[in-house]
C-alpha cells in the first residue's frame, strides 16, 4: 500500500518547470522607464536607476525617492487539436517597487537603494483542462533588496555596483489522476548576487549604459503535500537558478524637447536539470529553455510646462522550444506597446503608463509533457503603472 502512495508522490513531481524562463522576468518597475518601453538604461535619471542601471543615479543631487505600483492582469487562451478552448483565470496582481538615491555636495560618489521584484509568476488553468495533471496552478514571488554606490570617475563616465540579497517563494500545484487530487510543494530560499552599471555621456546628445545582474542559485526547501491521499507531508526542495541579465543601450537627443533610446536585453539560458529531492524518491524536473533576447525602444517628448509624453515598443524572443513547453507560462514571441505621461512640479515627479502586450499565437507540438499540451496558445496581458517621486 505504502509503494502505492509513494508511486502517486512521484509521478506528482513532474510540475511543469521548464516555465521557469524569460516568461519569469518583470521588466517593469517605474512608470516612466515602462512607457518607454523600458529603453532606459542609457537614460537612468531618476531613482529608480538603482534597478535599471545603478551608475544614473549619479546625476542626481540630494536626496531622491520613487514609489511605484505596478498592475497586471495576464491571460493565456489555449486551443486544443479537438478545438475546445480553455482560459487561464484572469487575476489582477500587483508589483510594487520603491527607490532611494543620495548624491552629496562636492563628492565623487553616491548612494542607492531599491526593493522590486525582478521575477514573479501568477498562473492558473481550470481544473477540467486537457493538461490538468501538467499543470493547475503555479506561483512564484521573488523579492530584492539591492544598494549601490556609484562613481562618477570622470565627467562622462559613471560606474556602479552593489549586492542584492534575494527572497523567492513558491507554490506549485498539479492534478495527479482522478478529479480534485493535487500535488503541491511550497518552498522558499535566500540568496545574495550583484548588480553592476556604467553610463557613459561622451558627447552631450548621446549616452550609452550598460547594466548586469548576476545569477543566483535557489534552494527552496518546504514540504511536498498530496490530497487527498493519505500520504504524510514530506521535506522537500529543489535547486533552481535564476538567470543573468545584460542589458546596453543608446540614447540620442536631437533636442532638449526630444530623448530617443534603444536597447538591446538579454536573458541568460539554462540547460542543467535540477532535481526535487524528498524521502519518497527523487525526481529530474527537465528544465530547458534558451538563451533570450529583447528589444526595447522608446521616445520622450518633454514640454516647457514641466509635462511631457512617452512611448515605446519592446519585441521578446520566446525562450523556451516545442519539446520542453508547458502551459505555466505559454512562452511565446510577444509585442509590448506601452504609453504615458508625467511631469514635474518643484520637489515632485509622476507618472502613469499604459501597456499592452500581445502573443500572436504560438502552435505547439511535440512537447515531453504529452499531447494534451500539443495545441495552440495564445496571450494578453494589460498593465498600468504609476509613480511618484520626491527630492530634498
Amino acid at each position: 500500500m505504502f509503494a502505492r502512495y509513494s508511486s502517486i508522490v512521484a509521478l506528482g513531481l513532474f510540475w511543469p518547470a521548464s516555465g521557469w524562463a524569460l516568461g519569469i522576468r518583470l521588466f517593469d518597475h517605474d512608470a516612466f522607464a515602462t512607457a518607454r518601453g523600458n529603453a532606459f538604461v542609457a537614460t537612468a535619471d531618476n531613482p529608480s536607476a538603482v534597478y535599471y542601471n545603478p551608475a544614473g543615479i549619479t546625476q542626481l543631487r540630494g536626496h531622491n525617492t520613487r514609489a511605484s505600483v505596478n498592475v497586471f492582469d495576464v491571460q493565456s487562451e489555449f486551443e486544443d487539436r479537438g478545438g475546445r478552448n480553455f482560459d487561464s483565470k484572469s487575476k489582477f496582481t500587483l508589483v510594487p517597487g520603491l527607490f532611494y538615491a543620495y548624491s552629496p555636495s562636492n563628492f565623487p560618489l553616491s548612494f542607492g537603494a531599491g526593493y522590486y521584484l525582478p521575477y514573479g509568476l501568477w498562473s492558473e488553468w481550470p481544473d477540467n483542462s486537457p493538461f490538468r495533471t501538467t499543470t493547475t496552478q503555479g506561483e512564484l514571488q521573488y523579492h530584492t533588496i539591492n544598494g549601490v554606490v556609484a562613481w562618477q570617475a570622470t565627467k562622462t563616465l559613471s560606474i556602479a555596483a552593489g549586492p542584492t540579497l534575494n527572497y523567492a517563494r513558491t507554490d506549485l500545484r498539479r492534478g495527479i489522476s482522478a478529479p480534485r487530487d493535487e500535488f503541491r510543494f511550497k518552498g522558499d530560499d535566500y540568496d545574495l548576487g550583484v548588480s553592476a552599471g556604467l553610463l557613459w555621456k561622451p558627447f552631450e546628445r548621446h549616452s550609452f549604459g550598460v547594466s548586469y545582474r548576476s545569477p543566483t542559485t535557489m534552494t527552496l526547501e518546504g514540504k511536498s503535500r498530496v490530497t487527498p491521499y493519505p500520504v504524510p507531508d514530506q521535506n522537500a526542495s529543489a535547486k533552481l537558478r535564476l538567470p543573468q541579465v545584460v542589458i546596453a543601450g543608446y540614447s540620442f537627443r536631437p533636442t532638449p524637447h526630444w530623448n530617443l533610446e534603444v536597447d538591446l536585453d538579454w536573458t541568460d539560458g539554462n540547460r542543467k536539470t535540477p532535481v526535487l529531492q524528498q524521502r519518497t524518491g527523487n525526481m529530474p524536473l527537465p528544465l530547458r529553455w534558451e538563451s533570450s533576447w529583447a528589444v526595447e525602444a522608446g521616445a520622450t517628448r518633454y514640454f516647457d510646462n514641466g509635462l511631457h509624453v512617452s512611448g515605446g515598443y519592446v519585441y521578446l524572443e520566446n525562450s523556451v522550444p516545442d519539446k520542453a513547453f508547458t502551459p505555466l507560462v505559454a512562452d511565446q514571441d510577444l509585442h509590448v506597446f506601452s504609453a504615458g505621461v508625467g511631469g514635474k512640479r518643484n520637489r515632485l515627479t509622476w507618472d502613469a503608463t499604459y501597456q499592452f502586450t500581445f502573443g500572436p499565437g504560438r502552435d505547439v507540438s511535440g512537447s515531453v509533457y504529452g499531447p494534451a499540451v500539443n495545441g495552440n496558445y495564445t496571450f494578453i496581458a494589460h498593465a498600468f503603472s504609476v509613480s511618484l517621486g520626491w527630492s530634498f
